[in-house]
Parts: C-alpha cells; structure tokens; sequence
C-alpha cells in the first residue's frame, strides 16, 4: 500500500514590527513572515508541527530565514503571538481519525 504523508507549509501572516537587527546592532523595523508547518496524510492535515519566521531588516536587508517562533528572536512575541494561530484546518485529519475510532468503538459496545 502506498501512504502519501510529508509535510507542508502554509503562510500564517506578514506584518512590519521593531526588533534588534543582529547586523546593525539596533531596534529597527523588521518585516515579519510566520509559516506552519504540518504533517498530512494523502494531502489531508493531520496537525501542526511548528510554527517558524522569517524577518527581514528594513535598514540594512538581512535575511534571518526559518527562525522558531519563539521569544527569543521575537522581541514583542507574547503581544502577536494569538495573531498567528494554526488553523483549525490543520487538525482535520486527527478530528476525522477521533470520529472514526469513536465510531467504532461504539459499534462495539453495542
């Protein structure tokens, strides 16, 4: 049998916020992309792995690419972070494995 799974990403969101850029050693605007990646199977989303960003300094043009979404190269990461929630999509397999073990457990009792 042939399983299609992998992973894939989908963009959560682009906004402009102030950080330290590592280059010029200074708070700057930073262009900000959020992705998601998750994991599918048969093209069906599973669920969530990670989310990861990319920023980008308006002043001097340095690319910090694939970045954890996290606090650490985020300054103001706690006020954004419910900006860029998962979809509710990406749980659509685990919903749809949930309702059939359900299902069957159910028929069994009964």
């Amino acid at each position: 049998m042939l399983l299609l799974n992998g992973t894939a990403t989908i963009n959560l969101g682009t906004d402009t916020i102030l950080n330290r850029c590592p280059a010029c050693e200074a708070d700057k605007e930073v262009d900000i992309l959020v992705t998601s990646n998750y994991f599918h199977v048969y093209y069906i989303p599973f669920w969530p792995k990670s989310k990861e960003v990319t920023l980008i300094c308006k002043s001097c043009g340095l690319k910090r690419i694939d970045l954890p979404f996290s606090d650490r190269y985020v300054r103001n990461y706690h006020e954004i972070k419910d900006n860029y929630k998962h979809p509710a999509y990406l749980y659509l397999g685990a919903i749809i494995l949930t309702i059939l073990i359900v299902s069957l457990v159910i028929s069994i009792i009964k």
